[in-house]
């Protein structure tokens, strides 16, 4: 219940992830990638979603050390779990689609339209 109920405030909790996607923009990585993607980061439990990285210009390596230095990152090779799933973001940092990352927001973290102004990409509502 990070931004229903506010683990620091709901203006509190958007800066931080605003921030967060900030480091992730200004982040200039490189290397090569299938189309299945290298991975996903998981931050549920600090920042209530999830993210993979599939775009083209990453590898494993760079998946992983990125996550590491995400707030409660949790490495995980393969997908972002998708069971409380309120709605997804692509993002290609810095207009490259080539370090496209897609997010996963939790429903019990996010109401829909939190959600969607956390996005700072292109918001896709969950069906």
């Amino acid at each position: 219940m990070i931004l229903k109920d506010g683990l620091f405030g709901r203006k509190g909790c958007l800066f931080a992830i605003l921030c967060f996607f900030a480091v992730l923009l200004c982040a200039g990585q490189s290397g090569s990638a299938s189309a299945a993607g290298f991975g996903a980061c998981d931050v549920t439990k600090s920042l209530g979603f999830c993210y993979e990285y599939v775009g083209e210009d990453y590898t494993q390596e760079k998946a992983k050390a990125e996550c590491g230095g995400a707030p409660g990152g949790v490495y995980v090779e393969g997908e972002c779990p998708k069971g409380d799933l309120i709605g997804t973001c692509e993002f290609d940092p810095k207009g490259n689609a080539g370090m496209r990352i897609v997010y996963y927001f939790s429903k019990s973290a996010f109401s829909p339209k939190a959600a969607k102004m956390s996005c700072p990409g292109t918001f896709t509502p969950a069906n």
